[in-house]
């Protein structure tokens, strides 16, 4: 995007582009521009304003291109005054990284909870049904068995019944002879 040629053309073009949509970087590349045409106040300008547009991570490159060229032109205690920036732009973005794994992690942990909540609920479901269902086949085979020696009862007492109606007709039979 700099163009080594033509630096006033480049400023031009990356003005426009401000304008349109105020990205850091396009900041960032003006201020390297007004850096090498030595105009320091509207570099730190520039650097100040991309460094306050920027997420985290970005604000901490371009503070640490700014203090490379701070370095570069001598100026050592705004170059130390920019990486002490720097260092605080990098803390607050890993702080800010921790803290997003943190929440990922809590909700992660809470969706693991719940889901074992449901699981141990679902097991208990399938325990009671289980008891149901036996309860019910065992009352079931104690019906049958009762039915079944309910029936053995009433065969026996038909065989007897037949037994004793078979010998009572032969007691009238000899009787009637």
């Amino acid at each position: 995007l700099l163009f080594r040629s033509n630096d006033s053309l480049a400023v031009v073009y990356l003005n426009k582009s401000l304008e349109c949509e105020p990205l850091p970087q396009t900041y960032a590349a003006l201020a390297r521009i007004y850096n090498a045409q030595d105009n320091q106040q509207a570099a730190n300008d520039m650097w100040d304003n991309a460094a306050s547009r920027a997420w985290p991570e970005l604000e901490a490159e371009i503070l640490g291109a700014k203090a490379a060229l701070e370095y570069e032109n001598g100026n050592l205690y705004e170059c130390i005054s920019t990486l002490k920036d720097r260092e605080k732009a990098l803390s607050e973005f890993y702080e800010s990284k921790l803290q997003s794994k943190v929440l990922e992690l809590e909700r992660k942990y809470d969706i693991d909870l719940y889901h074992q909540k449901v699981r141990s609920r679902n097991v208990i479901t399938l325990m009671s049904v289980i008891l149901i269902v036996s309860i019910l086949v065992l009352m079931h085979r104690i019906r049958i068995r009762k039915i079944e020696n309910h029936k053995k009862e009433i065969e026996l007492n038909y065989e007897k019944s037949k037994s004793t109606l078979s010998m009572l007709e032969s007691r009238i039979s000899v009787l009637n002879s």
